[in-house]
């Protein structure tokens, strides 16, 4: 059996699952197993087969995914009819205030942001026949309220899809930096504060993001970031972050062949730094984002990521993950991420990838050994 036939019986499979526990479940499939595909399928299935005019909405978290994401999907697959007919897209931000609408399929794209007291608000007052639920991670804590109305039915882990041939292998590289000497002494001083407020029974959140903003915009990341890239430099790849002051940095370090992507861009210029990546011919092959580019992009030719900044959650290391390892022929993408060590960077990192093999290097020349 070909890569595209397991594909093919994995979606139908979790598909029968969603129908059997009465088209009302998500789908918890890594990056690379198709879960637009599986939306396209049930879209289908109601419109061809069940009932002409069904009504049939797509709930996105950005534009980019409604405006291009899912139009290319169902024109791929031949679906062009059924998108004109029965689908509506919109993004949530819309979503949410709507009352009294009536669908007879939803189709949630990654669902896990939709799982707010505000968001959710729009099942709680409108009527969704069918809910069909798709991500690449949900926390445990937002199962109580995904269980209300698509609870997970079928889930495929990226360790699972790698086995599978579904995407390209990949290898996980941690690459520990020092603070200078003026960083750690605002890291401890900060540290000290949160400390003393814990003990009197205070979140200090003002103090605790300050010290994050001393982790996301270490000078010594920057400037493995560009050793780095000097590395692969022939190579198409994203550069990852927690603030648009790094991301612009970064951009600028490494000169034309990098561009930024984040929200503080307008979107004319956001989607012409992404067309000129997706391109082929020009020589942009780096986008230093942050945080824009976590869910939903199908980045061509990628073949490493650098995650300069991240969180504790594993969601978010999937995300990025996911954004490199689709299926290429002889592709074995290579994500890096940096950490300031003896910081909460490296508490933050270790709660990430508990499920992974990952590998620990101290400089960046070590990558060579692994590339």
């Amino acid at each position: 059996m070909n890569k595209s036939e397991i594909k093919d019986r994995v979606q139908r499979n979790g598909l029968n699952k969603w129908f059997q526990a009465g088209q009302r479940g998500t789908l918890e499939y890594c990056t690379g197993v198709g879960k637009s595909r599986c939306g396209v399928l049930a879209s289908s299935w109601l419109a061809n087969k069940v009932d002409r005019d069904s009504k049939i909405l797509i709930i996105t978290p950005t534009q980019t995914i409604r405006d291009s994401a899912w139009i290319d999907e169902f024109k791929k697959w031949g679906e062009k009819n059924t998108l004109k007919r029965n689908v509506h897209i919109v993004c949530i931000q819309t979503a949410y205030k709507w009352t009294d609408h009536e669908y007879d399929l939803v189709i949630c794209d990654e669902v896990h942001n939709y799982l707010s007291e505000e968001y959710f608000k729009f099942f709680q007052n409108n009527t969704c026949t069918r809910v069909l639920g798709l991500s690449a991670s949900i926390n445990y804590e937002q199962r109580v309220m995904l269980n209300k109305i698509a609870p997970v039915v079928d889930a495929i882990t990226t360790n699972t899809a790698r086995k599978l041939g579904l995407v390209s292998d990949f290898k996980i590289i941690n690459l520990g930096i020092e603070l200078t000497e003026e960083e750690r002494k605002s890291y401890d001083h900060y540290s000290i504060i949160i400390g003393k407020n814990a003990d009197r029974g205070f979140t200090d959140w003002k103090t605790i993001n300050l010290r994050k903003n001393v982790l996301y915009n270490a000078v010594n990341k920057v400037k493995a970031v560009k050793s780095i890239h000097s590395l692969m430099e022939d190579q198409y790849g994203v550069i990852f972050s927690q603030s648009t002051e790094f991301a612009n940095k970064v951009s600028t370090v490494i000169g034309d062949s990098c561009l930024a992507y984040h929200s503080k861009l307008t979107k004319k210029k956001r989607e012409e730094n992404l067309k000129k990546f997706c391109d082929g011919r020009t020589k942009v092959n780096v986008l230093s984002t942050a945080r824009a580019l976590d869910e939903g992009a199908n980045l061509p030719r990628v073949t490493f990521a650098i995650i300069a900044a991240g969180t504790s959650k594993e969601k978010s290391q999937i995300q990025r993950l996911g954004r490199i390892i689709r299926y290429e022929d002889d592709k074995e993408a290579l994500l890096i991420r940096l950490y300031a060590k003896g910081t909460k960077d490296e508490q933050w990192l270790k709660s990430s990838q508990w499920r992974y093999e990952t590998v620990y290097i101290d400089e960046p020349n070590e990558i060579l050994d692994y590339a």
